[in-house]
C-alpha cells in the first residue's frame, strides 16, 4: 500500500542535484529521496510523510504540481517558480473593537465547525512532528524578491490579508494576461455550438506546435494524444508565448458559461459521452481582497457564484459512482452555497462523504496564523461528495488533514497522487480513472482541465530547469 511505501520502506537512492539559490546566487545541493515500491516501480513523490491510515499527509506543494506534469514514474526535469517558504507565522491582527470582531466572525469558519477541526489539526501536527525530520517543504526555485510584498505590509495596513501577501508575483514576470484577452474572445462562444476537437500531434510537423493566435483554441477541446510533453507556441499580444502541455492531457480554454464541453466530450470509438470518475473544482469565490487586487474575473456576490456553479453540467459529466471535490473558503455563507438545503450538492444529487482540511504551515510546522484567530484561519477545506444512487448513506463524514507550506496566492497542492491512491482502494471506480479539473490554472498529465486560465502555470516563464 501507498502508506507502507512511505512509512516502512527505506529510501533506495539519494539523487543529488546542484541548483542555484536565486536569492543569493550561491550553488546549493538539493537531495531528493527516491522510494521504491518494488523492483520495477521507481518513482518520485510529493508526499513527504503520511500516516498508515492516510488521514494525515504532509505535501510539498510545488513538487506536487511539477510531478503532475508527467506520467507517474517519470521525473519532470523542470521546477515550478515559487514564493519564499514562510519561516515565521504571520503576526496577529485581531479585531480592535466589538463591531470589528462581529464582522470578522462572519468571514471565517463557524465556531462549532472549528471546534471539530481543531483537535484533528492538533493531532495531525503532533503526528508529523513525531515522525518527520527536517523542514516541512523541499528546496524551492524562488521568484525574484521584488515580486513579493513583505510581512511588514501586513501589519501596517489593516485591510490586507494573508492572501494579499502570499505571492502576488504574476504581474512581475509578465505572464499572459488571460483575463483581458478573454473579454475579447467571449463573443466567440455564440459560434461554438460544435466546438472543434484538436489533437496536438496533428499540429506538430517538426519541432513545436505553432498556432496563429490564442483564439485558435478558444472554446475548443485540445488533446495532447501522445505519451510525452508537447510544446505549443502562441502569438499573444506583442510576444510569442511557449506552453508545455503534459502527456495524455486534454483541456478546454473557455469560460464556464456558454461552453459546450458537455456536448463535445465524446468517446470517438463508442460515440457515447465521456463521463468523469473524479471532478475537482476551485471556484472563484467572492472575496474582498481579490476585488482590491482585481486578480479574479469571477462573480462578486453569493448569488453570482451560485448562478455560475449552476451553469456547470455536473450531472452530465460525473460518472454514476464518481467523486466530486469542491474547494470552499471558510465563510459560512459560501459553504452553504455547496452544503445548504438549497445548495449545489443537493442540486447535483451529491452527498458529502469526506472533508479534507488543508493546513498551511511554516517550514517548521507552525500554522501560518494562530489556529484560534478570529481574523483568519490557517486552513481551507476541500469537500468531497459522491453521487447519490439510491438514497443517502448514513455513514459519518470522514475527515483528513493535508499539510503543506503555502506558495503563491490561490495555488493549491495538486492532489493527483493522493487521489489516485485513494481511488485505487474503491472497488466501484475504474483504474485508471478519468479526472476533470474545473476552474483549472494548470494542466495535469492524463487529466482533463477546463477554465479561462487553464494554461496559466503551463507557460514556460513559470518554470526553470
Amino acid at each position: 500500500m501507498f502508506a507502507e511505501r512511505l512509512t516502512v520502506l527505506q529510501a533506495c537512492e539519494d539523487r543529488v542535484n546542484i541548483c542555484t539559490d536565486s536569492s543569493n546566487g550561491n550553488k546549493v545541493l538539493v537531495c531528493t529521496k527516491i522510494y521504491q515500491r518494488n523492483v520495477n516501480d521507481l518513482m518520485l513523490s510529493a508526499i513527504l510523510w503520511q500516516n498508515a491510515a492516510q488521514t494525515v499527509t504532509l505535501f510539498d506543494l510545488p513538487t506536487s504540481i511539477s510531478l503532475a506534469q508527467g506520467t507517474p514514474g517519470r521525473n519532470v526535469e523542470r521546477r515550478l517558480l515559487s514564493s519564499e517558504p514562510l519561516r515565521e507565522p504571520f503576526p496577529s491582527n485581531e479585531p480592535g473593537s466589538l463591531s470589528a470582531e462581529v464582522k470578522s466572525s462572519q468571514n471565517t469558519v463557524a465556531d462549532d465547525l472549528h471546534a471539530k477541526f481543531k483537535p484533528l489539526i492538533a493531532e495531525a501536527l503532533q503526528q508529523i512532528s513525531n515522525a518527520h525530520m527536517g523542514d516541512w517543504c523541499l528546496a524551492r526555485a524562488i521568484l525574484p524578491k521584488e515580486a513579493f510584498r513583505t510581512v511588514d505590509d501586513l501589519s501596517s495596513t489593516g485591510e490586507e490579508t494573508v492572501s494579499d501577501i502570499l505571492g502576488q508575483a504574476s504581474s512581475s514576470i509578465s505572464d499572459p494576461n488571460f483575463h483581458a484577452y478573454v473579454q475579447n474572445l467571449s463573443y466567440l462562444s455564440s459560434f461554438a455550438s460544435h466546438p472543434r476537437q484538436i489533437c496536438l500531434s496533428s499540429l506538430v510537423s517538426t519541432g513545436n506546435a505553432r498556432l496563429e493566435d490564442l483564439s485558435d483554441i478558444w472554446n475548443s477541446v485540445l488533446s495532447n494524444d501522445v505519451d510525452r510533453m508537447t510544446i505549443i507556441e502562441i502569438p499573444f499580444q506583442t510576444s510569442i508565448y511557449t506552453f508545455c502541455i503534459p502527456p495524455n492531457s486534454s483541456f478546454v480554454f473557455s469560460r464556464l458559461r456558454g461552453s459546450c464541453l458537455q456536448d463535445s466530450v465524446y468517446n470517438e470509438t463508442s460515440g457515447s459521452r465521456v463521463e468523469f470518475d473524479f471532478i475537482l473544482m476551485d471556484p472563484p469565490w467572492p472575496n474582498a481582497s481579490a476585488k482590491r487586487r482585481r486578480s479574479y474575473d469571477g462573480p462578486a456576490t453569493v448569488r453570482g457564484i451560485k448562478d455560475l456553479l449552476s451553469s456547470i453540467p455536473v450531472k452530465d459529466l460525473l460518472a454514476q459512482a464518481g467523486l466530486l471535490g469542491v474547494w470552499v473558503t471558510n465563510k459560512q455563507t459560501l459553504r452553504d452555497v455547496i452544503l445548504g438545503r438549497k445548495g449545489m450538492f443537493n442540486v447535483w444529487g451529491i452527498e458529502l462523504v469526506e472533508e479534507w482540511i488543508w493546513l498551511k504551515t511554516t517550514i517548521k510546522g507552525e500554522p501560518i496564523i494562530d489556529i484560534d484567530s478570529s481574523w483568519r484561519k490557517p486552513y481551507e477545506v476541500l469537500l468531497i461528495g459522491r453521487r447519490i444512487i439510491d438514497k443517502k448513506s448514513e455513514q459519518l463524514v470522514k475527515r483528513r488533514v493535508i499539510v503543506s507550506v503555502p506558495d503563491l496566492h490561490s495555488r493549491k497542492p495538486c492532489l493527483r497522487e493522493y487521489v489516485t491512491e485513494l481511488i485505487s482502494q474503491l472497488e466501484d471506480l475504474p483504474k485508471p480513472f478519468r479526472a476533470l479539473e474545473i476552474f483549472a490554472r494548470y494542466l495535469v498529465a492524463e487529466w482533463w482541465s477546463w477554465g479561462d486560465e487553464v494554461l496559466k502555470y503551463n507557460w514556460d516563464g513559470h518554470w526553470v530547469r
